[in-house]
């Protein structure tokens, strides 16, 4: 087991998650040296990447107008997307209503994406999904931003499952969900093998 340290600052900042048996320092940390990457402007961006700083993820890219969604005391973790290189790389990308990734995704271990009220890991990509499933239910405009918020937790709840090693992944299946009923549907989706979205990701443990 590798060595943990964190800062006075950072125990008391990220106390109620550190008591987590799920999480402890050692996952604290790993969520620390972190880092992630967030494509695309959907209305659950903001919030996804606002939850992300809280959690502690320790480096943030994300579409500079995203920005204003974090309190200035935590703006040193997140940078203008529009700043990296093609040689950055990053453990987890968020693709946010992104159907087919297009050659500006930076290079990640992992893809989270989201689309149509789905969220999944690749493989399957969104585009797979969108083929192997029905269409989704319609949203009400009263509940749009309840819809984002439940969205932005679930999402943000996998990448920190994938960054500390905790759970189980949500490669391999595609989450819906329906704020009318209130139902969270998971579903086995096989990926195209010809989609060459999902041919450029690593196969899943």
């Amino acid at each position: 087991m590798r060595a943990v340290r964190l800062e006075d600052q950072q125990i008391e900042r990220y106390s109620r998650q550190i008591v987590l048996p799920e999480i402890g320092a050692e996952g604290q940390c790993r969520l620390l040296e972190a880092r992630v990457a967030v494509v695309g402007t959907a209305p659950v961006a903001g919030e996804l990447v606002a939850q992300l700083v809280a959690a502690g993820v320790g480096a943030i890219v994300a579409p500079h107008d995203l920005h204003g969604y974090v309190d200035p005391a935590s703006a040193a973790q997140v940078t203008p997307l529009e700043a990296i290189t093609s040689d950055d790389r990053f453990d987890i990308v968020a693709l946010m209503d992104v159907v087919t990734p297009a050659t500006s995704v930076p290079a990640a271990t992992h893809t989270v994406w989201l689309a149509d009220s789905r969220i999944g890991e690749t493989p399957p990509c969104a585009a797979c999904a969108a083929r192997a499933l029905p269409p989704t239910a319609r949203c009400d405009v009263e509940l749009a931003s309840a819809r984002a918020s439940v969205l932005a937790a679930i999402m943000a709840t996998e990448i920190i499952k994938r960054l500390v090693g905790v759970g189980t992944a949500l490669a391999g299946h595609v989450l819906t969900y329906d704020p009318a009923t209130a139902d969270i549907a998971v579903t086995s989706v096989t990926p195209d093998p010809t989609c060459i979205g999902c041919a450029t990701r690593p196969a899943e443990d």
